[in-house]
């Protein structure tokens, strides 16, 4: 029966998984991309900054020594003065060369020379082979020098003529001037090697394939031997020059190497997906049972209460709460649906019970009538017209009780009641009580369920007035209260007890065919299971009373207009 639940919650598990897994997987690719892109453009400009730094630091060199004094004027006086004392020259230049050597530890492969006017100086640090025949003049870089000789100079891919043999280098020239008539007298020169500038940056351990070239396009350093050859088309260029020395550093965002990488993530994710599905599947299958017995059971309970065997009950004896609750609220549904039907199988037996005893009630009725009638005829023949009166009293208690309507006005009721205690009083029932009327006008026309107020007042000569002293008063009262029409009966007997009371509510509360409990008032309880039927079944009576204080019994009912008798007819 679950199978198709189960396959379908798999598709539903899987599809789900997909919407999620390719957008993101997709959004990781780009987000990945562009963060490769940035991480090379910070790499590029890290390349470019220390390669920068390092030459910022070579001319922060240079031009600390083209200007110092002590440098510089025996430099002015060894072509100045011929017969300058060698041994001044000589410790001059020595010093020159140890203090350069010191300036220029840290800075690793700086190599330097001194190249006076005529030829190189005895200031240097290379172990290349000076060529003394040099003149700075040969040189191809000498226009440019002298032409701004306040300025350093960045050459690459100098071809050192001052040396007898070298490699071409990057080199770095400051000009030093006479201090008399600022011409230039020497070139202080910073060499390093490509290969030396090539070590520098494989210290900084690039994790991206990077081309750097100086401006000349002469390669300084390459790593993409290192990584698998793409079609250049393929691979995202990212191109940085320095505007300090022009050098260019070229990385390379390797985008068909990134997509296998994320193609080897999406099929791990992939494998993970299906090998989870598969857990799923197995755990479903494996539990189905502890989740389908149950509904099993109560579906097989459902199709009991189907049949009408409204007595059944479920039993539930597992561990989820869930299910537990379900069969909690089953058992009640079916417990509610078994008191609604047996309270309505009561109020069916009880209205048919009312039904047949009206049937008998008026068997007899107009024959009665008819003989009252005569009745009172003959005592106005005979001289007796009190006789006549009670007669006509009773005939109308007859007719009214005759009536086919169940619902009469309050005024209606009034009258009728009135008729009922002028035959009490004169018929020497229940003489010397008083009866005291407080009737609205507002609620005259109230329907309410004819022949009620009678058993009401009955029960105040019967029960309340047994054992009380007089006079005896009877208070009966209508008027509206909180949008409703309240009708009290009140009397001043001898009252009950608050155990009597308390019988007595439970006895209207719990008889629904018009008996009560012990102390039974069964005029009261008639009245209460009507007022019921009329009005589903709210508790429209309330009867308050204490020892010696007397009863009170009070109807609050909604307001019913005339127009909507047929409805409870």
């Amino acid at each position: 029966m679950f199978g198709h639940l189960y396959i379908r919650t798999i598709i539903y598990i899987f599809c789900s998984i997909l919407v999620v897994t390719i957008p993101m997987m997709y959004m990781l690719s780009s987000y990945s991309y562009q963060e490769i892109q940035k991480y090379n453009l910070e790499t590029s400009s890290l390349i470019n900054n220390k390669l920068d730094s390092f030459f910022h630091s070579v001319e922060a060199i240079e031009t600390t020594f083209a200007t110092d004094t002590d440098f510089v004027i025996p430099i002015t006086l060894y072509y100045k003065l011929p017969d300058y004392a060698e041994g001044k020259s000589a410790s001059a230049f020595r010093e020159a060369k140890d203090t350069l050597n010191n300036m220029a530890l840290f800075q690793t492969g700086l190599e330097f020379i001194v190249i006076g006017k005529n030829g190189p100086l005895s200031i240097f640090s290379t172990p290349e082979t000076i060529n003394n025949s040099f003149a700075p003049s040969q040189a191809s870089w000498y226009g440019k020098v002298t032409a701004d000789p306040g300025e350093t100079h960045l050459l690459f891919d100098n071809e050192r003529a001052y040396y007898k043999s070298a490699d071409h280098a990057v080199s770095v020239i400051k000009t030093i001037l006479d201090v008399q008539t600022g011409q230039p007298i020497a070139f202080i020169v910073f060499d390093i090697s490509y290969s030396s500038l090539a070590d520098m940056v494989s210290e900084m351990e690039p994790s991206i394939p990077l081309e750097i070239r100086d401006p000349t396009g002469k390669l300084i350093f390459s790593n993409t031997e290192e990584y698998p050859k793409t079609p250049e088309s393929a691979n995202r260029l990212i191109r940085q020059s320095s505007d300090y020395t022009g050098i260019t550093v070229s990385s390379y965002a390797q985008k068909p190497l990134f997509i296998s990488q994320i193609n080897r993530i999406v099929l791990i994710c992939l494998a993970v997906m299906a090998l989870y599905l598969l857990l799923v599947f197995v755990f479903l299958s494996f539990s189905t049972k502890r989740f389908t017995r149950p509904i099993y059971n109560l579906m097989k309970e459902m199709k009991q209460v189907v049949k009408g065997r409204f007595e059944t009950s479920a039993t539930y004896r597992g561990q989820v709460v869930e299910f537990d609750d379900l069969y909690t609220s089953f058992n009640l549904l079916v417990a509610g649906m078994n008191d609604l039907i047996r309270q309505n199988y009561e109020a069916n037996l009880l209205k048919t019970e009312a039904e047949l005893d009206a049937l008998q009630q008026k068997i007899n009725p107009h024959f009665l009538y008819n003989t009252l009638e005569t009745i009172s005829s003959q005592a106005i023949i005979d001289g007796s017209p009190a006789a006549s009166v009670m007669c006509q009293k009773l005939g109308a208690l007859f007719a009214y009780s005759l009536q086919e309507d169940d619902l009469v006005t309050v005024d209606r009721e009034i009258r009728q009641l009135k008729d009922y205690l002028f035959i009490a009083e004169n018929g020497a029932y229940f003489q010397g009580v008083r009866i005291e009327y407080d009737i609205e006008e507002a609620t005259l026309n109230q329907l309410i369920p004819k022949m009620t107020l009678q058993p009401i007042v009955e029960n105040c000569f019967k029960h309340g007035f047994r054992r009380a002293p007089a006079p005896h008063l009877v208070r009966i009262r209508s008027y509206l209260s909180d949008g409703q029409v309240a009708l009290s009966i009140a009397d001043n007997g001898s009252g009950l007890t608050p155990e009597q009371l308390s019988q007595l509510r439970e006895g209207l509360a719990a008889s629904p065919r018009g008996r009560t409990g012990k102390g039974g008032r069964i005029g009261l309880s008639h009245v209460n299971q009507r007022y019921k039927l009329y009005y589903d079944d709210a508790d429209v009576l309330k009867i308050d009373s204490a020892p010696g204080e007397g009863l009170t019994v009070t109807l609050k009912l909604p307001v019913l207009a005339p127009e909507r008798s047929r409805l409870h007819a």
